[in-house]
């Protein structure tokens, strides 16, 4: 896991945050969007963020996806303190330790469901066959392997957030972030991303969190942590 990054397993939660705030200033006002927030997230939860809209959970993924730092506070990933880490490490440790899930999907649209999954790979260290070999097992796990070669616009939007689903494996994390992946797809694929969701945290044994805001999709995880007026409740 991130070995790039100086980071190495350790005893303890996979994720720790404690009395973390975000604050941001507007026009000379700050508005504090995250205040105190204590929560720790054990290596193969599958937890949910639910909120109003509004309510920081946003911001809350944002954090622990390491998109963003915290104003105060602590953060630590496997047992090391975020906050010491430069930028070219946290790069490295997001990169390699945590795979993201949109609800937009955020697919390249002229590059093939192939090629988008083997994007975040082409920063490692891995030779391309391979990289290759196991985006084509990751497309054939989430049954896309015959699609590989059709662009975004050929595909449907559950397939869509299929791709990306193998997107967010291919460098092998310890934990996925998603963030309202049902959010553009109907009822019924909803259950079927889900459901992959919770195939790859039960059998793989990944950490997933998700952030929701509807109930169906949080029920799915094991662990619901609701998040209102910026505060862990």
């Amino acid at each position: 896991m991130a070995t790039q990054a100086g980071l190495s397993p350790a005893a303890g939660p996979l994720i720790a945050l404690t009395d973390v705030t975000r604050s941001y200033a507007m026009a000379g006002v700050v508005h504090t969007v995250l205040s105190g927030v204590t929560l720790s997230i054990d290596s193969g939860e599958f937890a949910a963020i639910m909120g109003p809209s509004g309510s920081g959970k946003s911001t809350l993924l944002h954090l622990l996806g390491l998109l963003d730092r915290p104003s105060a506070g602590s953060y630590r990933f496997a047992g090391r303190e975020t906050a010491t880490l430069c930028d070219d490490d946290l790069s490295t440790l997001r990169n390699q330790a945590l795979g993201f899930v949109f609800q937009s999907f955020y697919l390249i649209p002229y590059a093939t469901a192939l090629d988008n999954v083997l994007l975040p790979g082409l920063y490692s260290n891995a030779p391309r066959a391979a990289l290759t070999r196991r985006a084509m097992e990751l497309l054939d796990k989430v049954g896309l392997a015959a699609q590989a070669q059709h662009k975004p616009s050929q595909l449907s939007g559950g397939q869509q957030q299929r791709v990306a689903v193998a997107r967010a494996l291919i460098n092998d994390p310890d934990c996925i972030l998603a963030d309202e992946p049902t959010g553009q797809l109907d009822s019924a694929t909803s259950v079927e991303i889900m459901e992959l969701l919770a195939t790859i945290n039960r059998d793989a044994g990944k950490t997933v969190i998700v952030v929701t805001h509807e109930a169906a999709t949080a029920a799915y995880a094991r662990r619901q942590i609701l998040v209102h007026d910026g505060r862990v409740a």
